[in-house]
């Protein structure tokens, strides 16, 4: 059996497991000792593209924002649990903390003497169209800076090719163009930090 690990600390497997029903009970549970959060999906077809590979961040559930509200527990140890790397723990902690606490008190609530996982399900239900409307906002924030790096690669191609061009008869490229996309290529790559 291959046991595969992804950069995110999340592990698969290259093929499916076959277990009886206690065997699946049994590494159920010993993965829950490993990890806070497991989470069993029942698939159709295997997935191609394998826990790791993607480069965006997974979205987080409801008992990963619970474990966040853990003052006892550090970032490492939340991290090792929720199979999640310390920065994103750490980043997740400092935007979602702050917010709960503010709920918490607009409410009138003591987090201290409530359940925690009650707290987090009225929060994010209350949220829910925020926290999709700041999705959208990233989502769109990463398709233009793909497309800029897209548009500085095209660029790196373009300008040399231009520049052997400018003068030949029948070509209408000029050194006025060619500065103009080298301006061009300079903002991007400032923009992007290239």
């Amino acid at each position: 059996m291959k046991i595969l690990k992804g950069d995110k600390g999340n592990i698969d497997f290259e093929n499916p497991l076959e277990l009886n029903e206690i065997q699946k009970e049994r590494f159920i549970n010993f993965l829950k000792e490993m990890f806070h959060h497991i989470e069993e999906r029942e698939v159709k077809t295997p997935r191609i593209n394998r826990i790791g590979s993607k480069t965006f961040s997974r979205a987080w559930d409801d008992e990963e924002y619970e474990l966040l509200l853990q003052i006892d527990e550090t970032n490492n140890s939340v991290s090792r649990k929720l199979g999640r790397s310390w920065m994103a723990v750490n980043m997740r902690r400092l935007d979602f903390v702050p917010r709960m606490m503010q709920y918490a008190s607009k409410k009138g609530i003591n987090i201290y003497n409530i359940d925690i996982k009650e707290l987090v399900k009225n929060f994010l239900e209350e949220h829910k169209d925020e926290i999709f409307k700041r999705k959208e906002r990233k989502k769109k924030i990463r398709k233009k800076e793909k497309e800029q790096r897209e548009e500085i690669e095209r660029l790196k191609d373009e300008i040399p090719k231009d520049e052997k061009l400018v003068g030949v008869p029948g070509f209408s490229i000029t050194s006025e163009k060619i500065n103009e996309k080298k301006k061009r290529l300079e903002e991007l790559k400032n923009k992007l930090g290239k």
